[in-house]
């Protein structure tokens, strides 16, 4: 329980109690992509394990969690940044289409022309 003076961080919001991990696992992989996504958070942001993070996120766009969908073309296309690797910016093309097909906004659009802007280069 939060006090009210308290300032609570983001991995105590991401946090997922010991007891319930098993029943989010389980959720997510019978086809809820809200579980996947509350387990990437969980991984990313309060275990510390990115690797642990991204599979729970690639889990929930792959069922059609549209904000995890625009979250991946955002998340790769920042490695490509760092990588250079034609195949980040493919990962990033792939979510950014898939999120656009599924009713992301403007701010996909505008990430697609940076994309294909780097893809040209």
């Amino acid at each position: 329980m939060l006090l009210p003076d308290s300032n609570p961080s983001i991995s105590s919001f991401a946090a997922i109690p010991a007891n319930e991990l098993e029943h989010f696992k389980q959720a997510a992989a019978a086809g809820d992509s809200q579980a996947a996504l509350k387990l990437s958070a969980h991984f990313d942001f309060y275990e510390q394990n990115h690797e642990a993070g991204l599979y729970w996120h690639i889990k929930a766009a792959e069922l059609g969690h549209l904000q995890a969908q625009a979250n991946l073309a955002h998340i790769f296309f920042d490695q490509y940044q760092t990588d250079r690797q034609a195949a980040t910016l493919h990962n990033a093309e792939k979510w950014a289409q898939t999120a656009l097909q599924n009713g992301a906004g403007a701010d996909i659009n505008e990430l697609l022309r940076n994309i294909r802007a780097a893809k040209a280069r």
